[in-house]
């Protein structure tokens, strides 16, 4: 599914997404159309699924969560999972960055109770971008940098459906504006362009490699133990996917030691 190297960067289809990302955010801020979309979502969307199930979608984009989906990765393309790595640490430093400048209230600090579904916690500062929509949308860039052209044909349509899905969950659940959401998602699709150049000029050593996956293993472990996404009823998909990245870890390194064990 993975290649041993990406994609070209120049392609024009590389540059469309973001492009129309940010096009979309321009018009909702110009058209201020942004507080009629999210009612939209947070209700017409939002009644499709149960509260429950819109828990389990929007923990996709948790960092820990697409940290997890890395480590089962690892194995068998270490270099994707490094350059999704840096992708996702270049995002989160986008976003924290204009989280911080920025200061934008979330849904629930501006609009009245009742006119407002929340799910989860509630958020009320540092709206603007959408975190998880940076950290959805950084993954898929690199699966799409990365992917072989018949996986892509195939398999990309797919993910970007699920993607959008976990991104329009922010505002199902009271959390982000439409327009926090379509930002974040370009801040994350540019920031794996801009991985993925990185590791193409100056390449990871062994090393650096194994590190990374000890680095993953660490916090697939912190998201089964410890971590707090802030929606309790999406906690057996956490600990399940927690779960299962580490048992698939656990077994290919035990089939390594066996396979090295065995005589000539």
């Amino acid at each position: 599914m993975l290649q041993s190297s990406p994609n070209p960067l120049n392609r024009p289809l590389n540059w469309a997404l973001p492009l129309l990302l940010l096009a979309g955010a321009l018009s909702l801020q110009l058209g201020h159309l942004d507080r009629a979309l999210f009612h939209l979502i947070n209700f017409d969307l939002g009644r499709l699924l149960d509260p429950p199930l819109w828990e389990s979608i929007t923990i996709l984009g948790d960092g820990l969560v697409g940290i997890a989906l890395l480590l089962i990765l690892h194995r068998h393309n270490p270099k994707f999972t490094y350059t999704a790595l840096i992708a996702g640490i270049l995002a989160g430093l986008w976003v924290h960055l204009l989280k911080n400048t920025m200061a934008m209230p979330r849904p629930p600090a501006v609009l009245d109770a009742q006119s407002i579904n929340i799910i989860g916690h509630e958020l009320r500062h540092g709206s603007f971008p959408s975190g998880h929509a940076s950290t959805l949308f950084a993954l898929l860039g690199c699966m799409a940098l990365w992917m072989k052209p018949a996986a892509l044909r195939r398999l990309f349509p797919l993910l970007l459906v699920v993607c959008v899905i976990a991104a329009l969950s922010r505002s199902v659940v009271g959390a982000h504006w439409p327009l926090d959401i379509m930002v974040g998602a370009a801040i994350g699709w540019l920031s794996a362009i801009a991985a993925t150049a990185f590791t193409a000029r100056v390449a990871p050593g062994d090393i650096l490699l194994r590190w990374s996956g000890r680095i993953l293993a660490l916090c697939a472990l912190y998201l089964l133990l410890l971590h707090d996404t802030g929606y309790s009823d999406a906690q057996p998909v956490q600990h399940g996917f927690a779960l299962f990245a580490l048992c698939l870890v656990c077994l290919q390194q035990l089939n390594d030691e066996s396979a090295a064990a065995e005589p000539g």
